[in-house]
């Protein structure tokens, strides 16, 4: 099946015993932690080579949903102080965005171009 989360989309397939449906929330993996997901289409397309097949973890519950919408508020705020940082040390860089995984391990910043900076520049 096609799944949607943040602006990526993947191929997942369903663990055993999870009945999915278009439209469904679920929690998926990535490469950064857990994520929630949209599924798109319950047909699989073929992969193209080298791409890999994630599994659905699990259909999205209330505790899962809710706490995405915690995360959208702290995103804001994870947002504007990265910009002030920015700003306050003049660095050359523009910030998109700031994502919070679902279980909270990581929030990721993203930029259009790379730009070289580490926390010892905060």
């Amino acid at each position: 099946m096609k799944v949607l989360y943040s602006s990526a989309t993947e191929y997942c397939e369903a663990s055993p015993g999870i009945e999915l449906s278009v439209g469904a929330s679920v929690v998926v993996p990535t490469r950064y932690g857990n994520e929630l997901g949209r599924v798109l289409a319950a047909r699989r397309s073929p992969l193209a080579p080298g791409q890999e097949l994630h599994a659905v973890l699990r259909i999205a519950g209330a505790a899962d949903l809710s706490h995405v919408q915690e995360n959208d508020l702290r995103e804001e705020r994870a947002f504007s102080l990265c910009r002030e940082k920015i700003d306050a040390r003049g660095l050359d860089m523009k910030l998109v965005s700031a994502h919070y995984l679902l279980d909270e391990q990581k929030i990721l910043f993203s930029s259009p171009r790379r730009t070289a900076w580490t926390s010892a520049s905060w």
